[in-house]
């Protein structure tokens, strides 16, 4: 325990002078803007943002990982691997409002502390997947990722209405040419909603299927946005569709 403590510590410090060190060269070289060839990605519905952060953390190298595994782990939701800390930028953002996070999620405070530390990092709440073009108008992203979407009730109508919707919205706010979409489901929830079909009717086009391995994202607990009661399951999948 007392071996694990010390690690913890030093990636700590090693986190709080990265984001130093990053802030004084945003101030001398970005003057508070986004650098135009920056990797822009848009996290939705994170919960209590606890994915927002393991990304960032493994964006920037501040876990104890083995290369090869920390490249898998990126590929597997769309990030290329040979990102540097200046080399992109993350919204992070929740259904729920800022209120309702402090309510639902008790560790939403520690979470958003670390993450405010980057300047890589913005957040937003209160953002809804079916309307990205109304909460982000004239911005584009590389990457949007969206883990578990749920609406609180299992009925695939619904939700092929909503990934129908979410898909509509996502094609609106992608890079030309280069865009994608990664979405996170349990297994057999791909096939009840029909994601590959309800993306197609926007011209996206299936990229590739994998399986995501949530050992290779520390601190991650996926959480409904409804209850915030957290799940887990082996079998989870990831589906990337790419702009046509």
């Amino acid at each position: 325990v007392g071996k694990d403590k010390q690690v913890e510590n030093r990636g700590r410090d090693g986190e709080r002078k990265y984001a130093e060190d990053v802030t004084r060269e945003k101030a001398e070289r970005m003057d508070g803007t986004v650098t135009p060839s920056a990797f822009q990605i848009l996290l939705l519905g994170d919960g209590n943002f606890s994915f927002s952060l393991a990304l960032a953390l493994k964006i920037i190298r501040l876990h104890h990982e083995d290369e090869a595994e920390r490249k898998l782990s990126l590929e597997e939701v769309g990030v290329p691997c040979d990102l540097r800390g200046e080399d992109f930028r993350i919204t992070a953002t929740s259904f729920d409002s800022a209120e309702e996070l402090e309510f639902k999620y008790g560790d939403w405070p520690s979470i958003r502390d670390h993450l405010e530390k980057f300047p890589q990092v913005e957040l937003q709440h209160g953002i809804n997947a079916w309307e990205l073009p109304k909460h982000f108008p004239g911005r584009t992203f590389d990457l949007i990722i969206w883990n578990h979407p749920h609406l609180g009730v299992e009925d695939f109508r619904l939700h092929r209405f909503l990934m129908a919707h979410f898909f509509h919205s996502t094609a609106q706010c992608l890079r030309s040419g280069t865009g994608a979409v990664t979405v996170s489901v349990v297994s057999g929830q791909d096939e009840r909603w029909q994601i590959v079909t309800q993306a197609g009717y926007s011209k996206l086009r299936l990229r590739r299927r994998s399986v995501f391995h949530t050992a290779h994202w520390p601190g991650y607990v996926c959480k409904r946005n409804m209850t915030g009661r957290s799940f887990k399951n082996i079998a989870t999948k990831r589906h990337v569709g790419q702009d046509m």
